[in-house]
């Protein structure tokens, strides 16, 4: 995120993540009518439990690290196609799995088992295309906005149905201690600078929801989404409206921070804060 008034920072960045939620919530019910169970972990945690759980999260923290400092290579050596490329095929693969899996889904609470292979596979092409080219190529900010905020819901979809809830808990708390480190010192504050100094080349990517006065990283969105997905898969309506409130009480923390630091991580406080309201609504409701 970067500097500016909390409170105009909070009316740019409240209403696209209130947005995120609310679409993923949509996903998250037809996922729930449609009773399908979806565990993509490299170690079961269903199996293994905690110990499952905490290899899962040195996994997903090991990729967020090596990614990083590879996307900070190929930016710092403006290497623009090479990552248009990489940011296509992302876009695209991730949009086309969730679209397809919701598809099935819906096929599935309607009682529909034969379908046209045309009316089948054509919006689910579509709705990848379209994010795709939008999030990647097109230089229209509003038309960017709308396809970061679908993209945020489906690829935060995606990981709240296939990670187990403490996996994507641990997950989420070491990428907040991570995300810090990297917004300070790591790959995000020098791909930021990257990105100003040589602002002209990347002007088409999306990497994240930019208004006039703020923006958000895109994994943010997407993890503040999974969690809301996660959480409305296992737990009650309580349980939802508290891990929402404290996603919430976390933005607007990290906003008012933003009056005094240029660059503040989007993760950890709103992260934090939601997973500790789900704690404390599973402990006394």
């Amino acid at each position: 995120m970067l500097s500016t008034n909390w409170r105009t920072a909070a009316l740019h960045l409240v209403p696209p993540t209130v947005s995120t939620a609310a679409i993923s919530i949509i996903f998250a019910l037809i996922h729930k009518l449609s009773s399908i169970e979806i565990e993509a972990v490299p170690f079961s945690e269903s199996e293994m439990g905690a110990t499952g759980a905490f290899l899962n999260m040195i996994f997903y923290i090991s990729i967020a690290a090596v990614g990083g400092f590879f996307l900070y290579i190929l930016f710092r050596k403006a290497k623009v196609n090479i990552l248009k490329l990489i940011f296509a095929v992302f876009y695209f693969l991730t949009s086309f799995f969730a679209v397809l899996l919701l598809e099935d889904e819906i096929l599935i609470i309607l009682g529909i088992q034969e379908i046209n292979i045309i009316i089948y596979i054509v919006p689910v092409l579509f709705s990848a295309s379209f994010i795709t080219y939008i999030s990647v190529f097109s230089k229209f900010e509003k038309a960017k906005r709308i396809a970061i905020i679908l993209f945020s819901s489906l690829m935060g979809f995606l990981l709240g149905i296939s990670l187990p809830i403490l996996t994507l808990t641990l997950t989420l708390v070491a990428l907040s201690f991570y995300d810090i480190y990297s917004v300070k010192k790591g790959p995000i504050r020098n791909i930021m600078k990257t990105i100003e100094e040589k602002q002209d080349q990347f002007d088409t990517l999306a990497l994240t929801y930019t208004s006039r006065y703020a923006e958000i990283g895109l994994g943010d969105l997407i993890f503040y989404t999974a969690l809301n997905v996660r959480v409305i898969i296992d737990y009650s309506i309580i349980s939802i409206v508290m891990t929402l409130l404290g996603m919430l009480i976390g933005l607007l923390i990290t906003c008012k921070i933003l009056e005094k630091e240029h660059l503040v991580p989007g993760l950890p406080l709103p992260s934090l804060l939601a997973i500790a309201f789900l704690f404390i609504s599973l402990t006394i409701f």
